[in-house]
């Protein structure tokens, strides 16, 4: 359910203007989302389309620095996508990625809601 709401998600961001602020959260939200996911080349996609608008939600979730959280993880996903490791590692939150529930065995993680 996850994957197919970020995909509709992603439709729609795709639609909007690219490097604009209004659409700014929805694709913050989209990129931490497919980051948690395991998801990097798609995440790669929301954050070049965000530009430099950088929102406080939802990175403020994982740092007490949220542009700085926003930096580290859009890096991440950026070496990650370049090495070709986009979906093994560790996500944003530090877990086990490679496709939800690859860890916890189908059972959702409170913080992702």
């Amino acid at each position: 359910r996850l994957d197919a709401a970020a995909d509709r998600a992603a439709a729609l961001s795709a639609r909007l203007p690219s490097a604009q602020p209004w659409p700014a959260e929805l694709r913050n939200l989209l990129a931490h989302v497919l980051v948690r996911l395991g998801r990097r080349r798609d995440a790669l996609e929301q954050f070049r389309l965000t530009g430099p608008y950088a929102t406080s939600f939802p990175w403020d979730r994982d740092a007490d620095d949220p542009l700085g959280r926003f930096l580290e993880v859009r890096q991440d996903v950026l070496l990650a996508v370049a090495s070709g490791s986009e979906s093994t590692g560790t996500d944003a939150s530090g877990a086990r990625s490679g496709g939800p529930g690859t860890e916890r065995r189908g059972r959702p993680d409170p913080r992702d809601h």
